[in-house]
């Protein structure tokens, strides 16, 4: 049995991810802090993404086709960047940060 990560590829979100975008924004948000409030529904947190997939420049991991993870950035901003806690620590937020330098410029905030 191995004990490697499963291997993850990036590629530009697109409209139809909004829904798995929301879910991996959702996950991580409720496990890393679970205290925050949620002021909005997650219906309205879609809508906030599909909004993002037009406003900013935005990609995503896959792991067997599932969307795990996403990054969200304009020149000079990184915006968002969240991981599913499953695949957290498997190298895919730094390559999606690298990304993210390499093709909005490397002086992200």
């Amino acid at each position: 049995m191995s004990t490697e990560p499963p291997a993850f590829a990036l590629r530009r979100g697109r409209p139809d991810d909004a829904g798995s975008i929301t879910t991996v924004h959702l996950r991580s948000k409720r496990s890393a802090m679970p205290w925050l409030a949620e002021p909005h529904s997650d219906e309205e947190a879609e809508r906030w993404v599909r909004e993002g997939l037009d406003r900013f420049e935005v990609w995503v991991a896959e792991v067997h086709g599932d969307v795990v993870a996403y990054v969200a950035f304009e020149p000079g901003n990184l915006d968002q960047l969240y991981v599913v806690p499953g695949h957290q620590g498997e190298g895919i937020g730094s390559a999606l940060v690298q990304l993210a330098k390499d093709r909005a410029g490397s002086r992200l905030l």
